[in-house]
């Protein structure tokens, strides 16, 4: 792949289960009404390089590899939610101005290693699900 969007029709889910690799950015795109999604189960790391932009949608991130190899944008029509550990790169910048939510339990882990800027907040670490609102920025 050399940069690229997928993109799913609306009452439409598209399961990614395959290692995708190349440069340039990826753009995920799904309608915010219906059951659309795009599911990243993946049990090898995604190696393609570039910005991965969720620009509307539903995006699920839930392998046993890296879903995201790189930095993050979500954007305002966007939800993306970790359904497993280490689902983004420890080293990348995620940009949330949609919403990041934590949905693995109370086990789940996410290194981010740049930053995180969001406009949202963290709720306590005890809760079983986790969403960001109000603006932060963290850095590692």
């Amino acid at each position: 792949m050399n940069g690229g969007t997928i993109a799913t029709a609306e009452n439409t889910q598209i399961f990614l289960s395959g290692l995708i690799t190349g440069s340039g950015p990826l753009n995920l795109s799904s309608p915010t009404v219906g059951s659309s999604a795009i599911f990243f189960f993946g049990s090898t790391a995604n190696n393609y390089t570039g910005l991965t932009t969720v620009q509307t949608g539903f995006v699920e991130l839930g392998g046993s590899g890296v879903a995201i190899p790189g930095d993050l944008l979500i954007q305002s029509a966007s939800n993306v939610s970790l359904l497993a550990s280490n689902q983004i790169a420890p080293t990348a910048t995620v940009t949330d101005h949609g919403f990041l939510n934590f949905k693995g339990g109370a086990a789940l882990t996410q290194t981010i290693g740049l930053s995180l800027e969001t406009a949202k907040s963290i709720p306590p670490a005890h809760s079983a699900e986790h969403s960001m609102s109000e603006r932060e920025t963290f850095r590692g």
